[in-house]
């Protein structure tokens, strides 16, 4: 099956070094995840051959899967759920599919789960993205069906 023209040109956008390619690589991605389930990012990778270093992160890396959404497709209520603790302040933000942030709300990293109303969400799919700080840390799908 063939892929449409403009999903092949979100995906080469979403693959560049964020550095290099700014906020449209962050706004590629949630929409390359609805179309392509477990896409990884090889960040460091993808920059340094691109000729483009930063200093070392402040926060740990993560191993993949670091975070879960549970239940998913969700009705009432979410779980999210983060496989390593980290200290300090995380920030939740689920955007639709258009891009337009509907929720945004903050965790103590340490407790590792927060649970999220989502009965003013309609049935569709939105983009749950985890910050540390400022720093974006991860992206996940989740669906909403009622």
């Amino acid at each position: 099956m063939k892929k449409c023209y403009q999903i092949d040109q979100l995906e080469y956008i979403a693959l560049q070094c964020p550095d290099a390619g700014g906020k449209a690589v962050y706004r590629a991605r949630p929409y390359v995840e609805l179309f392509s389930d477990g896409v990884e990012y090889d960040d460091v990778n993808v920059c340094h051959l691109a000729g483009i270093y930063r200093e070392s992160l402040s926060f740990p890396q993560q191993e993949k899967g670091d975070i879960k959404i549970i239940p998913n497709p969700a009705n009432d209520k979410i779980d999210v759920v983060l496989n390593h603790a980290l200290a300090g302040i995380c920030k939740i933000e689920i955007s639709n599919t258009l891009g337009a942030v509907i929720f945004r709300d903050d965790m103590n990293c340490k407790e590792k789960s927060h649970s999220i109303d989502t009965r003013q969400f309609v049935s569709g799919i939105y983009v749950v993205k985890l910050y540390h700080n400022t720093t974006f840390l991860k992206i996940a799908k989740l669906v909403i069906e009622r």
